[in-house]
């Protein structure tokens, strides 16, 4: 982190030097401009001139240039650590999921295999009903009746 912090500084100290160049560039143009329109070479003057105005701008057109490119590699790389912690987070919940079905199915077996348990037993009937799917409000479908292993990551990333 220091060293990228040291770079920025070394970039912005650069990006300095180079605005004092450019006005010094400026001022020795005007002057050369001066001189030369005195000496009786203004048009060449002018094109002199000219030329090295447009050099200037070339260089802070590739000054601009660098650092779009610099902010759009540093997007890239932010996007880049944000979709691998999407999908490492979705996959993380993909396996919680599976592993609750899992569970879930141990637990209908479980009471399936004991019927007279859940026969005699209000509670464990209710509970074999709803694992089910029947009655229970939130849960809409069988956990064993979902094909779990089939969900697709969404591709919005």
């Amino acid at each position: 982190m220091v060293c990228v912090q040291l770079l920025f500084q070394q970039m912005g100290d650069l990006k300095e030097k180079n605005r004092c160049l450019s006005a010094v560039n400026q001022e020795q143009g005007r002057q050369l401009q001066e001189e030369l329109s005195k000496r009786g070479f203004s048009s060449e003057a002018d094109a002199i001139c000219a030329k090295l105005q447009l050099r200037q701008e070339l260089e802070q057109l590739r000054e601009e240039l660098l650092l779009k490119d610099e902010q759009l590699r540093a997007l890239a790389a932010k996007f880049g650590r944000f979709r691998k912690a999407y999908e490492d987070n979705y996959q993380r919940a993909t396996d919680d999921i599976d592993k609750l079905d899992t569970m879930l199915e141990r637990v209908i077996e479980t009471l399936e295999a004991e019927p007279e348990a859940v026969s005699s037993c209000p509670a464990l009937r209710q509970l074999l009903h709803n694992l089910r799917g029947g009655g229970a409000g939130d849960a809409a479908s069988t956990p064993s009746g979902d094909n779990l292993s089939n969900r697709k990551m969404p591709t919005a990333l």
